[in-house]
């Protein structure tokens, strides 16, 4: 997943020499020389050493451009803005470049880990090297959790207030990296959820699915009012969205489903090209981003997962895992919260983004997902181009199987099989690995 590919794969080769070595040696120890394990070790200890640095630094930003994240709009120029109160233009209201910062350093950052409890089936007890695209979906399903839960209250200055910081912290606890009820979106979760082995990379597609089972067959009470629906061949089914957050647990009565609305965290898979990005959905890309729906974008660059959030002008900025930290103990009440915050932006210009991503959005009310079909639509469509290729569609109609489960598609409900077997047996069992597959638009 990173720049120095070729280092990993000298340092695999020489592991795959070394194990060789020691094959006719009877006297060594067999457990501690076993080849997989030696080699998780010795990579491991790569991994901590290639990710364990992280040199700050402000980037500039063009103050002539506005900037964008998740939906708000800022200026750097002094001339256009008053740094203590935000102008109302037509139809945005801007902010000025300090409340950019506070808002960027506000959203909940998750990054690679170290020693913490091993992983189901495995001896890692780290995530370097392989689970960024794990992590860049936490952050995306974080933040829309935490302007769910939070609202107009989610940025740093607003978390003076006990209850605020609370539930703020109970998110936190939500991602922890533990084998625990009150941590239904940790790694060792997401993992034992999920089709893949602990220290197989994922994509876009299969990371969506996994952290749409993971909310959808939570039992936490605080997530009962919250849901996850995964778009499906580049089209959201509008009878299924409903179908999905209108389904109560417990009650099967028509008028109770009509007058019950879950929020909604939609995640739409996509693939805009084939070796590369496609030019033409730029403007789309960000047109959407500066949707108030909008919590950001899974992707990144090839073999580099990034959390899209905002952009200015041809550059993305992004949240990025692939720096290594310290495993946070959160027994304690006020346990340290300064490793989940970034105060740095990073930036990437968007021909460099890989074109397989998933774009979140939320949906607090019926109003609101209604709101989203009809701003959405022209959004989709490539600027001056002679045919309409949209990234995705919306659909009035309904994916779903008659023998499939109620607001769960098959790759879910097959998701949901492995993942009630495995909580039954405590043992990961086999299943077909996911495949990415998206409806190519070229």
């Amino acid at each position: 997943m990173a720049s120095n590919s070729c280092s990993e794969s000298n340092i695999s080769n020489k592991v795959d020499h070394f194990d060789h070595l020691y094959e006719s040696d009877e006297s060594s120890d067999e457990d501690f020389f076993q080849g997989a394990h030696i080699k998780t070790k010795i990579i491991s200890a790569w991994n901590n050493v290639k990710y364990g640095f992280n040199v700050p630094y402000k980037p500039s930003f063009d103050s002539d451009s506005p900037i964008w994240l998740l939906g708000r709009c800022y200026y750097a120029k002094q001339a256009e803005y008053d740094s203590k109160n935000a102008v109302q233009n037509t139809q945005y209201k801007i902010h000025g470049i300090d409340c950019f910062f506070e808002d960027f350093s506000s959203l909940i950052y998750l990054s690679y880990r170290k020693h913490f409890s091993q992983l189901a089936n495995s001896n890692l007890t780290s995530d370097s090297g392989w689970g960024c695209m794990l992590r860049t979906g936490q952050m995306l399903l974080a933040n829309a959790l935490l302007i769910h839960m939070l609202k107009e209250g989610w940025r740093i200055s607003e978390r003076k207030y006990t209850e605020k910081n609370y539930i703020y912290r109970m998110i936190l606890r939500f991602f922890n990296d533990e084998n625990s009820d009150n941590s239904p979106f940790s790694l060792h979760e997401l993992v034992r959820i999920g089709s893949k082995k602990p220290g197989e990379w994922y994509g876009p597609t299969s990371v969506a699915h996994t952290l749409s089972a993971a909310v959808n067959l939570t039992s936490h009470p605080v997530l009962d009012t919250f849901r996850v629906y995964v778009a499906n061949d580049c089209t959201v089914y509008i009878k299924d969205v409903i179908s999905t957050s209108t389904k109560c647990k417990n009650c099967t009565k028509k008028t109770c489903q009509e007058k019950f609305w879950r929020s909604m965290l939609i995640l739409v898979p996509i693939r805009l090209g084939s070796d590369g990005l496609n030019p033409i959905y730029i403007p789309c890309l960000k047109a959407l981003l500066t949707l108030d729906y909008c919590v950001g974008i899974i992707g990144g660059r090839p073999k580099h997962s990034l959390y899209f959030v905002g952009f200015q002008g041809k550059k993305l900025i992004n949240l990025d895992p692939h720096y290594l930290q310290e495993y946070v103990d959160m027994t304690t009440q006020e346990f340290p919260v300064e490793s989940f915050r970034c105060h740095y932006p990073k930036k990437m210009a968007f021909k460099k983004m890989d074109p397989s991503c998933a774009v979140g959005f939320y949906c607090r009310t019926r109003e609101d997902f209604e709101s989203l079909c009809k701003q959405a639509v022209e959004m989709l469509k490539p600027p001056m181009q002679r045919t309409e290729y949209p990234m995705f569609i919306f659909d009035d109609g309904s994916s779903f199987c008659s023998d499939e489960p109620d607001g769960l598609s098959s790759r879910d409900q097959m998701i949901e099989i492995s993942y009630n077997s495995t909580k039954k047996s405590k043992k990961k069992i086999k299943s077909n690995e996911f495949v990415e597959e998206y409806v190519l638009v070229e």
